[in-house]
């Protein structure tokens, strides 16, 4: 299992956009390897109309080193191989 994290912006044409300023995009992707969840990860976050920022964590994770408040989206990752969650903030004064 890989988790990423990388803060995003909403693209142009994002449902959001003008609304969300930004966000961190949680990516566990429990796939082949690092490269291949990257790549994975890059493609779902930029087809939801996001563009990333910056790469803030990345690299292998095991259940045991996974926080209480994550370990639904390990367990879902193991079934569905890939679970993106985006946590967003308004733009001051929205």
């Amino acid at each position: 299992m890989f988790f990423l994290r990388f803060v995003v912006q909403p693209k142009p044409d994002h449902a959001r956009f003008g609304d969300i300023e930004g966000a961190y995009a949680n990516c566990w992707m429990d796939l082949d390897s690092l490269d291949v969840a990257k790549t994975a990860a890059l493609d779902l976050l930029h087809g939801d109309g996001w563009t990333v920022v910056s790469v803030e964590e990345e690299g292998p994770i095991e259940r045991s080193e996974v926080k209480p408040a994550g370990l639904a989206y390990f367990d879902q990752a193991l079934v569905d191989k890939t679970v993106l969650v985006v946590n967003m903030w308004r733009k001051r004064g929205s």
